[in-house]
């Protein structure tokens, strides 16, 4: 479990620029590892397309991530991919990032919700200059007030 724990050590910063377009580029956002963490990671897959992937962890008592999931159904998360274009980050939606197969699903070690996004062949190159692309993940927590809540990655710059 922890789909990122292991990815968010290695690539903890909260903006990064591109590498190579045979490299994959990741981004991370996170409270120290308190409560949350959230990752996107770009790869080159060629023809001008990227492949994209968001994790997201969200640590709190097993228990309660299983009553989210129960009360959800397991199939109220979301994630959307961001470009800035010289506003602001929200200016041109990209897309969605399904759910990969299996999430999001509840741990024990660490305990907390998991999720896993995916999308490949997407098109960032949302103007003429330097890029800029953040995920969201989004999703619905029926525990108490029922509310909604939403957690950003990291930002990546680049040209795509």
């Amino acid at each position: 479990m922890g789909v990122l724990a292991a990815l968010a050590m290695t690539a903890s910063l909260l903006t990064a620029t591109t590498a190579p377009a045979s490299a994959a580029a990741t981004a991370c956002n996170h409270d120290g590892g308190l409560s949350f963490n959230a990752c996107l990671t770009i790869e080159y897959a060629g023809n001008s397309r990227w492949d994209v992937r968001v994790g997201f962890d969200r640590y709190l008592p097993k228990p309660y991530a299983d009553e989210v999931l129960g009360c959800t159904g397991g199939g109220v998360f979301f994630s959307v991919l961001w470009g800035d274009d010289g506003g602001h980050p929200e200016d041109d939606d990209l897309g969605s990032i399904p759910l990969v197969a299996g999430f999001p699903q509840s741990g024990s070690n660490p305990t907390g919700l998991f999720a896993e996004f995916f999308r490949p062949a997407m098109n960032l190159n949302e103007d003429s200059g330097q890029d800029e692309v953040v995920a969201e993940v989004t999703y619905f927590d029926c525990h108490g007030r029922g509310d909604w809540y939403t957690y950003r990655t990291g930002t990546l710059k680049g040209s795509f």
